[in-house]
């Protein structure tokens, strides 16, 4: 059997499920109504018998500007830039030889980070309410720091008082970093609870998506229209193209 064509299918059947994933995205966006910090707290009033920790979850969505949490302002970790949100990645390129003397390269990621874990987000009505981030990155943030500096460092190991290669050594580092600045508009699809007490909103419980965006819904429904339809397209050749392999393969062994 043609192990080109089946890979070609492992492919299709990855890009199906982004596909998949970027549609039923799609599909939440459009249900999901927008709501306003206020009527979030007039529908977590009419909870009946809520309990201790809280007994009002929605998933909704909610849109407004980005201001600090309780932590204050605080700069980011590579720019050094007055933020709200920040999160970084330092990942380094190094290289290893094998056996056979053939030259392999690799990136590891050496340091990452990302604060605060929640911030406030101020409604088009001037109502807060706390974003839990949670570890996500959110989408079309900006992006001041995305460099790449090539720093060679062959490693050695010390043998009858001399320094010998090893044959592998780091070649640079690719420095990032994500910032969201105070007054920032952001789109949230997410669930608002009060399991904390107060109204906060972050990801969903049960695993639904959850989106973070300094990007209109518009904008974000269309991208991920073009991804649904790029991506089931491109799977649909592969599958095509490697089944035709393993048949042709088939067809010459038999």
């Amino acid at each position: 059997m043609s192990l080109a064509g089946i890979a070609l299918i492992v492919v299709a059947v990855f890009m199906f499920r982004r596909a998949r994933k970027a549609g039923a995205q799609i599909r939440a966006m459009t249900a999901t109504p927008t709501l306003t910090v206020a009527q979030l707290e007039q529908m977590r009033r009419m909870v009946p018998r809520p309990r201790p920790e809280g007994g009002f979850r929605k998933i909704t969505e909610v849109i407004g500007g980005a201001q600090p949490g309780a932590g204050g302002l605080l700069t980011s970790e590579l720019s050094k830039t007055p933020c709200v949100w920040y999160s970084y990645r330092v990942r380094r390129r190094w290289y290893y030889r094998t056996r056979k003397g053939h030259r392999r390269v690799r990136w590891d990621t050496v340091a990452e980070g990302q604060a605060p874990p929640s911030f406030v987000l101020v409604d088009p009505q001037r109502r807060p309410i706390e974003l839990v981030v949670d570890g996500a990155r959110p989408e079309a943030v900006e992006k001041p720091v995305d460099s790449y500096q090539t720093d060679f460092r062959a490693e050695t190991v010390e043998f009858l008082g001399l320094e010998w290669p090893r044959g592998r050594g780091t070649l640079g580092f690719h420095y990032e970093e994500w910032i969201i600045r105070p007054g920032t508009w952001l789109y949230v699809l997410g669930e608002a609870r009060d399991v904390t007490g107060s109204l906060v909103i972050g990801k969903p419980e049960d695993g639904s998506d959850f989106i973070v965006a300094a990007k209109p819904e518009g904008e974000l429904r269309a991208g991920r229209g073009r991804r649904h339809r790029l991506l089931g397209a491109a799977a649909c050749a592969l599958v095509l193209v490697g089944l035709a392999l393993i048949v042709t393969e088939f067809w010459i062994m038999a």
